[in-house]
């Protein structure tokens, strides 16, 4: 009887140690790059003035970092050129769509060099909101992923 019960709790520590005992997946939540999702070309307007058209390229930087470049445009009926310009911004989720964030330093554009702000966010569908500021001057571009 000893024997048997000696047998019998062997078994029981066998199965307490076999169902205990299990491997785990990782648990650390899947680190997802928000500038992958909104990387591509924009086309779209700003309200500097009607006509206004042009597209904004947004570049995979680094992880969750991306290049916003606008190349050099004219604006119709008043003679200004705008300059390239360029501003990395940090990317992250603002209620599933990509929010982005970001400063580009000593910008000079109609004669003012300022911090050039830039923030916005692109939904599921690639609709881009942005708005760009330097000092006084405040631009909003709605544009569409190509």
């Amino acid at each position: 009887m000893n024997k048997l019960m000696s047998k019998f709790w062997l078994i029981v520590a066998l199965v307490f140690t076999v169902t205990t005992f299990s491997t785990c997946s990782d648990d650390d939540d899947k680190k997802i790059d928000y500038a992958k999702q909104i990387t591509g070309t924009y086309t779209g307007t700003a309200n500097l003035a009607p006509g206004v058209e042009f597209d904004v390229v947004v570049s995979h930087k680094s992880e969750n970092v991306v290049r916003f470049a606008v190349a050099s445009f004219s604006i119709p009926a008043t003679g200004i050129t705008v300059p390239s310009v360029e501003c990395d911004c940090t990317t992250s989720d603002l209620n599933g769509n990509v929010a982005f964030t970001g400063i580009a330093k000593d910008v000079t554009i109609l004669g003012q060099t300022q911090d050039l702000n830039v923030s916005g966010t692109v939904n599921k569908n690639g609709n881009m909101n942005m708005n760009i500021s330097l000092g006084i001057i405040s631009v909003i571009y709605v544009g569409t992923k190509n």
